[in-house]
């Protein structure tokens, strides 16, 4: 017995392989088909979103990754500043622990026979975490303030991202 690679081009189709064997004293038997699928090998890449990222200082926020030729049971790899923080098929990653300039990226795994690479890098994403807005009241009061009718009370917000709005409490002849 003699062991026999046979090699297939781009071009090859599926169907049915048959062999005989030749040799100087003539040609052997055709053995039985031996059925051939041929696969197109593709290239696996993965994209994330959001990209851009931006959240809110302590809310969550979701990493999805798309995969195109990922195959039916793709495995992810989620890495935070480059350092991996989830590994296996779930599709999302989710923290409320971001902070500003954390880079989120992911490596898929494609689980598809027929690949020119096993795995594909997805761009990196960096989060903004906006802080909440904190409220400054002029003048502090250290003690209760008295106000007459019409006098003023000047309020104003600094950090956060703007637009701001105001909620005040009592609510009522205020503006």
């Amino acid at each position: 017995t003699n062991p026999m690679t046979i090699n297939f081009s781009n071009s090859a189709t599926s169907g049915n392989l048959t062999l005989m064997g030749v040799n100087s004293c003539g040609n052997g038997t055709i053995s039985a088909n031996y059925p051939v699928t041929v696969t197109t090998t593709v290239t696996p890449s993965v994209t994330i979103s959001p990209s851009p990222a931006s959240v809110c200082a302590g809310k969550n926020l979701t990493f999805t990754a798309t995969p195109t030729n990922g195959g039916g049971s793709p495995n992810y790899n989620w890495s935070l500043n480059g350092t991996s923080v989830q590994t296996g098929s779930s599709a999302t990653y989710s923290s409320s622990s971001f902070e500003n300039g954390n880079n989120v990226s992911v490596v898929l795994t494609s689980s598809i026979t027929c690949v020119t690479s096993t795995t594909a890098n997805s761009s990196t994403v960096s989060v903004t975490v906006n802080p909440e807005p904190s409220v400054t009241v002029t003048p502090a009061p250290s003690t209760p303030v008295t106000l007459c009718n019409g006098d003023p009370l000047v309020a104003s917000a600094s950090g956060g991202t703007p637009s701001f709005t105001y909620s005040w409490s009592p609510s009522t002849g205020l503006s």
